[in-house]
């Protein structure tokens, strides 16, 4: 069966301005990926070389480094060849872009071979790829948050404060493949001071871990999240 999509109005104009840029300037990308030296590993500094290609229009290269990233996951995820995910934009345009007239659709096809060319590119594969690792997990945090309350202690009659009470909540909330969730645990002071020691250590054996493999391994290494703005594939099947 043809690979089809399906496509939001954000998609599209998205699309559009992929469409509209010219081809010689999608062609100069891929050259300046082969130039770069070491390669690209995150999103940022993928996205850093686009903005020198295509120049002061932040727009247009933050669009371009979303959908290439978000297309290269796709075909991994999918199984599918740059190709194929070509072919099923195309549908998904010509089901979802009524307005597109014959001329756009011409201007989509000079574009499309550059476009095939940067995703099968090395460099994409490996930032998305990258990007795919750091959060191939069930669940992804979303917001951590600890909250302090002053609890007040009434005498009996209710009639007068006595006393009072710090207490603290960790507040988290996580995205899983069900939606968005959220916990409350309470904590006294110390768990509070317990998990500050936990982060701070978990970041000391990170970078540690970062500089003997980058170092001594000679392995390019990064810390999850460090340099990526993030990434989600942005095509439905």
């Amino acid at each position: 069966m043809a690979t089809q999509f399906r496509l939001n109005p954000r998609q599209i104009h998205e699309l559009e301005v992929i469409r509209d840029l010219p081809p010689e300037r999608l062609a100069e990308v891929c050259a300046a990926l082969n130039r770069v030296v070491p390669p690209p590993l995150t999103t940022n500094e993928l996205g850093s070389i686009l903005g020198e290609v295509l120049g002061a229009d932040s727009e247009v290269s933050e669009i371009l480094l979303k959908q290439v990233v978000s297309l290269a996951s796709l075909e991994r995820h999918q199984d599918l060849a740059a190709g194929d995910v070509l072919r099923g934009l195309l549908y998904g345009i010509r089901a979802s872009a009524p307005s597109w007239t014959q001329d756009d659709f011409e201007r989509w096809q000079t574009v499309e071979p550059e476009l095939r060319r940067i995703l099968e590119h090395p460099s994409v594969w490996r930032v998305s790829k990258a990007l795919d690792l750091s959060y191939d997990f069930a669940y992804l945090l979303q917001e951590a948050r600890v909250v302090s309350d002053i609890r007040p202690v009434f005498d009996r009659e209710a009639t007068e404060i006595e006393a009072a009470v710090v207490s603290f909540t960790l507040r988290l909330r996580y995205d899983g493949v069900n939606g968005e969730h959220g916990v409350s645990v309470a904590m006294n002071e110390s768990d509070v001071k317990d998990l500050l020691q936990e982060c701070q250590r978990a970041l000391r054996k990170a970078h540690l871990a970062s500089e003997v493999m980058n170092g001594k391994a000679r392995i390019r290494t990064i810390i999850s999240g460090q340099g990526d703005a993030g990434g989600e594939n942005d095509v439905d099947r």
